[in-house]
């Protein structure tokens, strides 16, 4: 860069190249690309901030040896590092000397043989929406800091907008989901394992997760404990752990509180549950009540191995999905009752003719399948 006297035509080329598109990824590739390219091939990481747990992430990154990038996948606000200081201070920082350089910045430098290293905040409506971090080879590239920064500013609006188009994305999608179940729910001839086979689907989906589980509550323990009716994701050898008693279980909680229990952020693991296929513990589960006209009738739970993994948009969606399971379980179960009692004599209790026709069918059936 610094042989290069016509920054105005590449500032003009590096906007259009970020501007250009509105998906989140191309943008950080993009990003990463660029910067490096104007730093004289510097090494380049591109970080989001997470305010919910107080940490930047990393996003994208370019140049970086493995054990650098295994110190900045997460790095918290209050890291000593130059990162700490664009939090506090919204402005570019850089460093050359190792000497003066914070914890996190000198091993860095060291581990990439770095001349110096550069923390540009990526601010956009007086929002820090992540930062990018430069090691370069050569320190005197600090000189064009100014610079820098207007490429963070226009990098940071790119950002911005492919976040907010993404954001519109996913909750189109997942309304477009809710539709579908609604419309797949409606049907009075379901039965009770079709409808929990598209509540479990339905929910993977809306809270972005491969794990989730639908507890019944089991009639013959007196409403006093679940049964596990479906599960997606869930390491079958952990379910034996899984807690399905009523009194000291969340599932039990968001009955007995009528309301969504939430548990993920940090202050205390949650209990009584199962592991996710592989054997990783959750960290984060929401336990939505199932309920029809003020009977429950069960809950839904789903999962993450991440803190923090579900957001008030998710659970607003889930919570819609739980109603309408409610519905379509009452009415399959309703149907399910009375299929049973219509083909048991009332004196005996034992099966009645009806039984024995359509069981007489299927078996011919069967059988003709198999010849």
């Amino acid at each position: 860069m610094t042989n290069d006297g016509n920054l105005l035509q590449r500032y003009i080329g590096l906007q259009k190249s970020l501007l250009s598109s509105l998906r989140l990824r191309d943008v950080l590739d993009s990003a990463v690309i660029q910067f490096s390219e104007l730093a004289g091939g510097a090494s380049v990481a591109v970080f989001l901030s997470d305010n919910e747990s107080m940490s930047f992430k990393l996003m994208a990154a370019r140049g970086y040896s493995e054990k650098s990038l295994d110190q900045l996948r997460v790095v918290s606000f209050s890291t000593e590092s130059l990162l700490k200081y664009v939090v506090q201070k919204r402005e570019s920082l850089s460093v050359d000397n190792l000497e003066e350089a914070p914890d996190l910045s000198r091993s860095i430098m060291q581990l990439e043989g770095s001349g110096g290293q550069i923390a540009l905040p990526l601010v956009s409506a007086n929002l820090l929406m992540g930062a990018v971090l430069l090691d370069v080879q050569n320190p005197g590239i600090a000189a064009y800091l100014d610079f820098y920064s207007e490429v963070a500013d226009v990098t940071a609006l790119a950002v911005a907008n492919s976040i907010l188009f993404g954001r519109s994305e996913y909750e189109r999608e997942r309304l477009n989901t809710l539709y579908k179940t609604s419309c797949s729910l409606s049907s009075s001839m379901l039965q009770v394992n079709e409808v929990l086979q598209i509540a479990a689907d339905t929910a993977l989906i809306l809270a972005n997760t491969p794990y989730c589980s639908i507890l019944l509550l089991d009639e013959s323990a007196g409403g006093q404990a679940f049964k596990l009716a479906a599960f997606k994701g869930l390491e079958g050898a952990s379910l034996n752990e899984f807690d399905l008693s009523f009194n000291d279980s969340i599932a039990g909680s968001a009955i007995r509180n009528s309301k969504t229990e939430y548990l993920g952020d940090g202050s205390r693991p949650p209990y009584g549950m199962p592991r996710a296929t592989g054997g990783s513990a959750f960290q984060s589960v929401a336990a939505l009540p199932i309920v029809h006209s003020q009977r429950a009738l069960g809950v839904l739970e789903v999962y993450s191995t991440e803190l923090r993994a579900f957001h008030k948009e998710q659970l607003n969606l889930l919570e819609s999905l739980s109603d309408q399971v409610g519905t379509a379980l009452n009415n399959a179960l309703t149907h399910q009752t009375a299929a049973s009692q219509s083909v048991i004599d009332v004196h005996t209790g034992l099966y009645n003719r009806l039984h024995f026709d359509d069981a007489l069918i299927k078996e011919v059936e069967r059988s003709g399948r198999h010849k």
